[in-house]
């Protein structure tokens, strides 16, 4: 008696190749789990825990802070964000919008950065692609000029400050 042909089963769960510990597989990730990623990984930038942060970041990771060139590569990232970040005394993000799809987070956000009394707030548009949880490509948009603007009245109230006792008095 011939046998009859059932459909092929789907392998279990349990049956799937499993992924490093804690990372599900690429397809479990969901639009809403990247923008978690995203969401965790601008919360440790807060903190100013870039330790931290760069555990969010691919190997083969890319990070553009357009208009300045590209840093390829973790190690690169690491220290381009290293060197930005070694004179920031604090970091927030205002995310005004947030919204994934296809791999991606796009972000509107204003990021308001301080360095000793210097205090400014850029506008900045992000893109996030995001891999296996980790992320491969982060590119900030924001007009550098602006950001120059922005810094020059702090700047110059600094050295206002400061030459305030070589000044003569009126």
């Amino acid at each position: 008696m011939p046998k009859s042909k059932e459909p092929a089963k789907k392998p279990s769960r349990s049956q799937k190749k499993a992924a490093p510990a804690g990372v599900p597989l690429a397809k479990e990730f969901s639009d809403q789990q990247n923008l978690r990623i995203v969401k965790d990984f601008f919360s440790l930038t807060e903190s100013l825990d870039l330790d931290r942060a760069m555990g969010f970041f691919s190997e083969n990771a890319v990070y553009h802070n357009i208009p300045l060139p590209p840093a390829r590569g973790k190690r690169q990232v690491e220290r381009t964000l290293r060197s930005m970040m070694q004179y920031v005394t604090g970091f927030e993000v205002q995310m005004l919008h947030i919204a994934a799809g296809d791999g991606a987070v796009l972000t509107e956000r204003i990021d308001r950065i301080t360095v000793g009394p210097i205090r400014i707030e850029l506008p900045v548009s992000g893109t996030f692609e995001i891999k296996d949880g980790q992320i491969t490509a982060w590119r900030d948009y924001f007009d550098l000029i602006q950001m120059f603007r922005l810094m020059m009245p702090s700047l110059g109230e600094v050295a206002a400050r400061s030459l305030k006792g070589f000044l003569p008095s009126r």
